[in-house]
């Protein structure tokens, strides 16, 4: 279950777009339609959901038992570290994962 979770957690990170190297700039501005932009939101926010999941989950796991360290827990805690500095999360995100590390 852990592992699900890890997964989804890794996934709904955002990743820096690659650079390009074009052989020939493009002339014509690209406009987004309403359509568009109306489906990039609405997929930003499932990811968004997806990682609030995922990330509250980990620290679920984690802080489930504080005695011990089940083999579980070093791979919980390294995809919980990717959380604790990408500027895009929700800062309720970001402080949750600080609190579970702390």
């Amino acid at each position: 279950l852990v592992d699900k979770y890890r997964k989804k957690a890794n996934n709904s990170v955002m990743r820096k777009a690659k650079k390009k190297k074009m052989a020939q700039p493009i002339l014509v501005p690209t406009e987004s339609t309403e359509e568009e932009i109306v489906f990039a939101e609405e997929k930003e926010k499932e990811r968004i959901v997806k990682q609030q999941t995922s990330v509250y989950f980990l620290c679920a796991a984690v802080l489930a038992t504080p005695y011990e360290t089940p083999p579980y827990v070093p791979v919980a805690l390294a995809a919980l570290s990717k959380h604790s500095y990408e500027r895009s999360a929700p800062f309720a995100v970001r402080e949750t994962v600080k609190m579970c590390c702390a």
